[in-house]
């Protein structure tokens, strides 16, 4: 985005949801919901670039999460946005479409709590979308505790990393910020 506008933001993540390219396919990566190779990360990346890049009105998806599925084409990003916000799960990941991600981004950040307070508050969450403590527990062990190890074991540094314990914050700067013309 150009530098120089009033900030005003706007807020992204890639497709939420799964996107199959074959019925095989569907069928290898139904266990793990949600996983990087459920997303059409290749579509994801070419949108990226058209926020780094274009000046016009871009459409995007949006994610439905009552229905469970992404919505073509909902959302749309007025060219006049001079920032925008893009946040997900894989966009630091190393591997596949997603490494093309983070050269594109002018700053990356990471929230990394410890993985008995991410379990929690996922268990919270799947609770308030009404699934049963034990089909919610379930869930997020051998799903989304799953993906959440993927993404801080595979992906690239981040700008800067915020973690935590139940006593202590700690911010951690990996890389230097990269200058910005005035």
């Amino acid at each position: 985005m150009p530098p120089g506008r009033t900030v005003r933001r706007r807020h992204f993540c890639p497709w939420k949801g799964s996107i199959w390219k074959t019925t095989s396919w569907r069928h290898v990566v139904c266990a793990v919901k949600r996983a990087p190779e459920t997303f059409d990360a290749d579509g994801f990346v070419n949108l990226v670039h058209r926020l780094k890049n274009d000046r016009e009105d871009i459409a995007y998806p949006l994610f439905d999460r009552g229905r469970d599925c992404a919505e073509p084409g909902a959302g749309c990003l007025r060219a006049a946005t001079p920032v925008v916000v893009v946040e997900g799960n894989y966009l630091l990941l190393r591997s596949g479409p997603w490494a093309a991600l983070k050269p594109l981004f002018d700053a990356t950040d990471l929230i990394a709590p410890p993985m008995s307070v991410l379990e929690s508050r996922l268990t919270d969450r799947w609770l308030g979308h009404g699934l049963s403590r034990e089909a919610a527990i379930r869930r997020v062990r051998e799903n989304d505790l799953r993906n959440a190890r993927r993404v801080l074991t595979h992906s690239s540094d981040a700008g800067l990393c915020l973690t935590a314990t139940q006593r202590r914050v700690q911010i951690r700067q990996t890389e230097p910020e990269r200058s910005r013309p005035e």
